[in-house]
């Protein structure tokens, strides 16, 4: 991911790193996070390179569990860990919500 990051730097590329999304496990009411692995990797990474991080995966859990679990079941149809595409537009669109609130004007280009 660092390479990734200093590749897309090094031409000029503004570097946004994701956390990944969470997957569909619940324990008492509230979804579970990567908040001690991937997740935390993630931002780790993306502060020690200076690229822009979204915590996808904090964000769609609370999304998630305002739904609840009944609700957010049916994104999950093969497995927990891999959303349909109803699911996708969801999280998608928290992507794009995260994206306009980076530095107004940085990234104004994408959204004209």
């Amino acid at each position: 991911m660092r390479k990734y990051i200093r590749d897309a730097k090094a031409k000029g590329a503004i570097s946004i790193v994701c956390s990944p999304i969470p997957r569909n496990d619940w324990k008492d009411g509230k979804v579970s996070r990567s908040a001690d692995s991937y997740g935390k990797w993630a931002a780790e990474v993306a502060k020690a390179e200076g690229a822009y991080f979204i915590d996808l995966n904090n964000l769609v859990a609370v999304r998630y569990e305002v739904m609840g679990a009944d609700k957010v079941k049916p994104f999950f149809p093969v497995d927990h860990t891999h959303t349909n595409y109803d699911g996708a537009k969801i999280n998608s669109q928290i992507v794009v919500d995260a994206l306009k609130e980076i530095k107004p004007g940085k990234l104004k280009s994408f959204f004209s």
